[in-house]
């Protein structure tokens, strides 16, 4: 599989499309034209016998604008698009999120706005965080590499079913991505660490061998798998 090129909708704003561009263009090649469907798109093209061409999909938002999003039907509406399109979406959401923030009339805590990134999810679009522009260029180029790999789902056989209901689901779901973790130790960590940010910012710090049953071996495909990803 081969990506010739990232292409940014030349209407994005705050970061402009010409600022986002040049953040993607430090890493791969990428230009401004218009989309059909999200702000930033690629297509992964088959070079190989047997392999398929996939269209890939990012709608990138601001917290505020993804909570309202959800509310206002827009979110869903780019899923439908992207599916029409035969495409695989993502959503990317920019920013810090602060312990509690005020949007509207509602107040939004960190475990508030972590259940509406899981209802997100539990629609079937994928989440991405990012923290700033050059940060948003890095995690695109980084899910343009992972899309020209062969796709493993969340859900196949071999990985843990997560309870539907379960507290905090969609980071136990992505720790359980992670080589040699397994659901119990991804309930440890994410007990201890509270977000995946700081899981893997104790991975690369070394401290997540404190954790009963991850070995320091362990520790170190974790890092390399990490590594590779971002």
């Amino acid at each position: 599989m081969r990506i010739s090129m990232i292409h940014v909708d030349d209407r994005e704003q705050k970061p402009s499309s010409a600022e986002m561009v040049r953040a993607i263009q430090e890493h791969m090649p990428a230009r401004i034209d218009r989309q059909d469907c999200g702000d930033m798109a690629w297509v992964c093209q088959a070079d190989r016998d047997g392999e398929k061409s996939s269209r890939h999909v990012v709608e990138r938002k601001s917290i505020e604008d993804a909570i309202n999003s959800v509310r206002d039907g827009r979110l869903k509406s780019f899923i439908e698009k992207a599916h029409e399109l035969q495409a695989h979406c993502y959503l990317m959401v920019e920013g810090d999120f602060d312990s509690v923030v005020q949007y509207g009339e509602r107040t939004w805590t960190f475990d508030s706005f972590d259940n509406l990134l899981l209802s997100v999810q539990d629609m079937g679009l994928p989440v991405v965080r990012s923290r700033s522009i050059h940060h948003s260029a890095k995690r695109i180029v980084s899910l343009a590499h992972r899309s020209m790999r062969p796709r493993r789902a969340l859900d196949t056989p071999g990985l843990p079913d997560v309870p539907s209901k379960e507290p905090h689901r969609a980071a136990i779901r992505t720790l359980l991505t992670y080589p040699g973790i397994g659901i119990v130790t991804a309930r440890k960590l994410n007990e201890q660490y509270g977000s995946i940010d700081n899981v893997n910012e104790a991975f690369s710090e070394g401290d997540a061998v404190r954790i009963r049953g991850l070995a320091e071996p362990g520790v170190k495909r974790v890092c390399r798998h990490l590594s590779d990803t971002n």
